[in-house]
């Protein structure tokens, strides 16, 4: 059975808790930390570049993801052919 969502829930509740606050209330909220270019105050360059990794750490999850996605979509099309 396909669902209508890239992501599980248990993934989803990963972003949500590094991204903002629709799950958890004490994740690092980085999508409002940096929404329409302002920036974090006072924390520091090494916040930022804690930010930074972990937004690329969720960026090659994602995909990951995606390419899983995909290449689960183009086995259960032609199921005969290699990938």
């Amino acid at each position: 059975m396909r669902r209508a969502s890239l992501l599980t829930e248990a993934e989803g509740k990963y972003f949500n808790y590094f991204l903002n606050k629709v799950d958890f209330s004490n994740g690092p909220e980085l999508r409002n930390k940096y929404l329409h270019g302002s920036q974090a105050n006072g924390e520091g360059e090494d916040a930022h570049f804690h930010a930074y990794i972990t937004v690329l750490r969720l960026m090659v999850a994602l995909v990951i993801k995606l390419n899983d996605d995909f290449c689960l979509s183009a086995a259960e099309r032609s199921p005969s052919e290699p990938t």
